[in-house]
């Protein structure tokens, strides 16, 4: 009986390690390829690194801008190579509120692994690529801070214009936070000057480098590029890092939000119109959803920036060429008007 036993045990044993031979080599399926991390890098100029004079960011004053068009490509060069080395598989860029300086993605300035998005006719970046699943992850670089900060070239949407959210002054790096929200897309990188760092605590998760420190709105004092390039592609490689960590910002539903305008601009058109809860340049407003507060904050925003007309109206002025400017403008608005410049 023993001898009986110890013949299929032996058995036993023998088809056992007979199966886990035929195992090994028998192939097994492939673990599913995990798709490659896609990051939207977006750029303004005020926050870019050695941008220390708000002459740099005009484009009319060209020697200047061109100068920091240059600071631009390092700034996105550094933070484009952190976040390759911490792991994104595909590097998109934007700039948000005008187009990119480089003619094409081959430009030999410009980090050739990343590619630009351009679109034609009307295109808002800060809403048209919001789609959920086209990106992981969103960075913004060359950031501005809030205009009651006081950082420099502080503004959101266009100077003079105070956009508030529970009666908080809110930046463009947060206007894109809760844009991607809607999507479930985080914010995860951002850089600027200190001023911004402070305005950002609503979004303790957010890795910042700080590129600058802001003396007033029209001036900064800047670090060595190799310093601030050495933080931009640290930071961004942590992040990407970290992504797992990064949460989407959601703005709450019947937010309070107001636009308040100061000098250059002015919401004093609004003043008697019924309807409107004006009061002393500010204009109050309960929106749904961000998209909702977007729409009217975009809206005010427009109505406020009329006022620079009077500023050109007095630089015609002092030219000495006023009537002949007042003469063609009769002309064309009149043109319109009938038809003939249709």
């Amino acid at each position: 009986m023993r001898q009986k036993i110890a013949i299929v045990a032996v058995a036993l044993i023998i088809a056992l390690l007979a199966m886990q031979a035929l195992a090994q080599e028998t192939p097994q399926p492939a673990a599913p390829e995990r798709p490659p991390i896609r990051v939207l890098v977006y750029w303004d100029m005020p926050g870019i690194s050695g941008v220390d004079d708000w002459h740099m960011l005009l484009p009319e004053i060209r020697d200047r801008y061109r100068r920091a068009l240059e600071l631009l490509t390092g700034d996105l060069n550094a933070v484009i190579g952190g976040l390759f080395n911490g792991g994104a598989g595909e590097v998109f860029v934007v700039g948000l509120h005008t187009e990119p300086p480089w003619h094409s993605d081959r430009d030999p300035a410009f980090d050739r692994r990343a590619q630009l998005i351009s679109e034609e006719g009307e295109f808002d970046p800060l809403i048209a690529p919001v789609r959920a699943g086209r990106f992981d992850a969103v960075v913004a670089i060359g950031m501005a801070a809030a205009p009651r900060s006081r950082g420099f070239g502080g503004h959101t949407i266009a100077p003079g214009v105070d956009l508030r959210l529970e009666d908080r002054s809110i930046t463009e790096a947060e206007m894109l936070a809760y844009s991607w929200g809607t999507a479930n897309t985080p914010l995860i990188f951002v850089a600027g000057d200190d001023r911004l760092r402070d305005d950002l605590r609503s979004l303790p998760w957010i890795e910042y480098v700080t590129t600058k420190s802001a003396m007033s709105t029209s001036s900064a004092t800047t670090p060595p590029l190799d310093e601030t390039h050495g933080l931009l592609r640290a930071g961004a490689e942590h992040a990407i890092r970290h992504l797992a960590d990064m949460k989407p910002a959601r703005m709450k539903s019947g937010a309070k939000a107001a636009v308040v305008a100061q000098a250059p601009a002015s919401l004093a058109l609004l003043a008697n119109v019924p309807g409107i809860r004006y009061t002393d340049q500010r204009v109050d407003f309960t929106a749904q959803d961000f998209h909702a507060a977007y729409d009217a904050w975009r809206a005010l925003a427009t109505v406020a920036t009329r006022a620079y007309h009077d500023i050109l109206s007095r630089a015609v002025e002092a030219a000495g060429n006023r009537d002949q400017v007042i003469a063609m403008y009769t002309e064309d608005l009149g043109g319109e008007w009938v038809g003939e410049k249709r």
